[in-house]
C-alpha cells in the first residue's frame, strides 16, 4: 500500500470515528441497555487493541489530511419529506433540521396550526416525557439482557470448573518441577541483559547516573517466558529516594521521546500517567518483550527480593504458589478479568505458612537496629537473609502429597476465616483482629503508628478482605475487593478444595502424618 494511500485510509477511518462518536454520545442519552450492541463495542475494543500492537502512534498533519478527505468526498444526509438532499455531513445538523419549523409543518396534519400542535406537545412535567409503554418496554429488555447474561456467565463459570479440574487431574509434581527451574532460568536470562543495555544506551547521555532494577514474577522465580518484564528506572536520584517524585510524568514523556527516537528497538509505547504508579509501557522488538517501566515507585524491587528469599527459604510454599498461580489463570470467567491478583495470592500462602510455623514474619526478618534499616518514605524495606536453621524454624518435604494435603488444609483455613473481624498480616505474621489493630498493636507495629501520629501516612483501610502488605504497612492490597469478589474466590476455594479432597481420599493417597526433615511430624 502507497504512502498516499495510507494516508488516505487513515484521513477516511478518523472521519468515520468522529461521526461514530458523536451519534453514539446522541444515542447513549436514552440510556438502552443493549446485549448485541455491547459485544459490538468488545469486538471494536479487540480489534482497536491489535491495531495499537502492531502500529505506531504518528501524528502528521492528521486534520489537514481528514479536512481534505471530508472536502473531497463530502457525506451530506438528506430528508425525503422535506425533498432535501444535503441537510449536513453531522448528527446534530440532522437534529436541528428535525425539529425546524419546516420539517415539523410536514409532519402536521392539515387544518392545524401550529400553536396547536406545540400545546399539546408541552409536556406537563418532566416525567411525563417519558410514556409508560416506553418504561415497560425499556424493563422487559433489560429484563431479557440480564437473563441473557446469567445464562452466558453460567456457561463460563461451568466451563471454569472443568478446566480447573482437568488441571488438578494433571501430573502436579511435573508442573512444579518444570515452573520451578523456568523460573530459575529466567532470574539469570541473557535477554534481561540485552534489555538492559539498550535502556541504558538510550538514557545515559540524559540521565549519567542511571540503573535498571529488573522485579516481578520474572525475578522471584512465579514467571514464565510470556510473563512482562517490571523495570524500575533510578535516574536523578538514589532508589530509596524515588518514592512518589512529583515529577514522574515528566520522566515518563521524556523517556517516550527518547524511545521514540529508537522505534526499530521499541514498539508500541504507550504511557499511562494517571495510575497510581505511572508506568511507560512498550516492546522491546528484537526479542519480543512487552515491558513495564516505572521510576517513582521502587516497593516492587524489594518486594520481589523479599518473596524470592521466603520462596527459596520453603520449597513446600513454593510449589504451593506455583499451583495457586495456575489455578487463578484457569479459574478466569473472563479472558479480561482474573478472578484474584497473583500477588495478594503469594502473599495468603505465605500468611498460612507463617501460621503453621514454617515461614518466620516478616517483622522477624527485618532489622533491629535503626542504623542498619534501610527505608523508603517511613517504611523499612531490607531484611536480614536468615535461614531456617537460624530462625529454628524446619524444612518440611516438599513431595507432591505433602503439598496439596498443606494447599487443601489452606484452602479449608482461608474459607473458615472471619474476613469481617480480623485481617491477614504477613508483617506479623498471625491473625490480627480489626480491634486490637487499631487498639492493641502500638507494641508490634511502632514505626506503622508513629508514622500515623506524625502524619507521615493514613491509617490501613479495612475492607471485606483485608490483606496488609508485608512492607507498606498502611496499604491493603485488596482493598478494591468488594463483596461479589470475595464470593468469586470463596467459590474458586471450594472448588478446588472438593477436587483435592477427593484426590486425598484415592487409593494413591493414605491419610497419614506429614514427616518433616528432623524427624518431627504434623498430622
Amino acid at each position: 500500500m502507497t504512502s498516499e494511500t495510507e494516508e488516505f485510509m487513515i484521513a477516511a477511518f478518523t472521519s468515520e470515528a468522529r461521526s461514530f462518536l458523536q451519534g453514539l454520545k446522541k444515542f447513549s442519552q436514552n440510556k438502552v441497555a443493549s446485549v448485541k450492541l455491547v459485544e459490538c463495542f468488545e469486538d471494536i475494543v479487540e480489534e482497536f487493541g491489535k491495531y495499537m500492537d502492531i502500529t505506531e502512534i504518528v501524528e502528521k498533519n492528521l486534520d489537514e489530511q481528514v479536512n481534505s478527505f471530508e472536502k473531497q468526498f463530502p457525506k451530506f444526509y438528506s430528508c425525503k419529506l422535506c425533498g432535501i438532499t444535503k441537510i449536513g455531513q453531522h448528527a446534530s445538523e440532522v437534529e436541528a433540521h428535525r425539529k425546524s419549523s419546516k420539517h415539523l409543518s410536514k409532519l402536521r396534519p392539515k387544518g392545524k396550526s401550529e400553536s396547536q400542535d406545540n400545546k399539546e406537545n408541552v409536556p406537563k412535567t418532566e416525567n411525563s416525557k417519558k410514556s409508560h409503554r416506553e418504561e415497560r418496554n425499556r424493563a422487559r429488555h433489560l429484563e431479557r439482557d440480564n437473563k441473557f447474561r446469567q445464562k452466558k456467565e453460567d456457561k463460563e463459570k461451568l466451563q471454569m470448573e472443568k478446566r480447573v479440574k482437568q488441571f488438578l487431574a494433571k501430573p502436579l509434581d511435573k508442573i512444579c518441577m518444570d515452573a520451578m527451574a523456568e523460573g530459575k532460568a529466567l532470574r539469570n536470562y541473557e535477554k534481561h541483559d540485552k534489555v538492559k543495555k539498550d535502556i541504558l544506551r538510550l538514557i545515559t547521555p540524559s540521565y549519567p547516573d542511571a540503573k535498571v532494577h529488573f522485579f516481578g514474577s520474572r525475578i522471584n522465580g512465579l514467571g514464565s517466558r510470556d510473563s512482562d518484564i517490571d523495570l524500575f528506572l533510578e535516574l536523578e536520584k538514589p532508589i530509596n529516594e524515588c518514592f512518589e517524585l512529583s515529577s514522574t510524568g515528566k520522566y515518563i514523556d521524556h523517556l517516550k521521546i527518547l524511545m521514540n527516537k529508537e522505534s526499530s528497538t521499541w514498539k508500541s509505547l504507550t504511557a499511562i500517567k494517571d495510575a497510581k504508579v505511572p508506568i511507560l509501557k512498550a516492546r522491546y522488538h528484537p526479542e519480543s518483550i512487552e515491558c513495564d517501566i516505572s521510576v517513582s515507585n521502587p516497593f516492587g524491587v524489594y518486594n520481589t527480593k523479599l518473596i524470592n528469599h521466603l520462596l527459596e527459604m520453603q520449597p513446600l510454599c513454593y510449589k504451593m504458589c506455583i499451583l495457586m498461580k495456575q489455578v487463578n489463570k484457569f479459574s478466569q470467567i473472563k479472558k479480561e478479568r482474573k478472578t484474584f491478583s497473583t500477588y495478594s495470592l503469594i502473599l495468603m500462602v505465605i500468611f498460612y505458612m507463617q501460621t503453621e510455623k514454617l515461614l518466620p514474619s516478616i517483622k522477624a526478618l527485618q532489622c533491629e537496629h535503626e542504623k542498619d534499616m534501610s527505608t523508603i518514605g517511613p517504611w523499612t524495606v531490607n531484611f536480614l537473609q536468615k535461614s531456617l536453621k537460624d530462625l529454628d524454624l524446619v524444612r518440611a518435604p516438599d513431595d507432591i502429597n505433602t503439598v496439596r494435603q498443606y494447599l487443601n488444609k489452606m484452602l479449608k483455613f482461608f474459607l473458615t476465616f472471619d474476613y469481617k473481624k480480623n485481617i491477614i498480616s504477613p508483617y506479623l505474621g498471625a491473625v490480627v483482629s480489626t480491634s486490637s489493630f487499631v487498639s492493641n498493636m502500638e507494641h508490634s507495629m511502632p514505626n506503622y503508628f508513629k508514622c500515623l501520629k506524625s502524619g507521615k501516612c493514613e491509617s490501613l483501610v479495612f475492607t471485606e478482605l483485608s490483606l496488609q502488605d508485608p512492607l507498606i504497612l498502611n496499604m491493603n492490597v485488596t482493598k478494591n475487593v468488594k463483596d461479589y469478589k470475595l464470593k468469586e474466590i470463596m467459590d474458586m476455594f471450594t472448588l478446588v478444595s472438593g477436587e483435592l479432597t477427593s484426590l486425598e481420599n484415592g487409593p494413591a493417597l493414605q491419610e497419614a502424618p506429614i514427616p518433616f526433615a528432623n524427624g518431627k511430624s504434623v498430622k
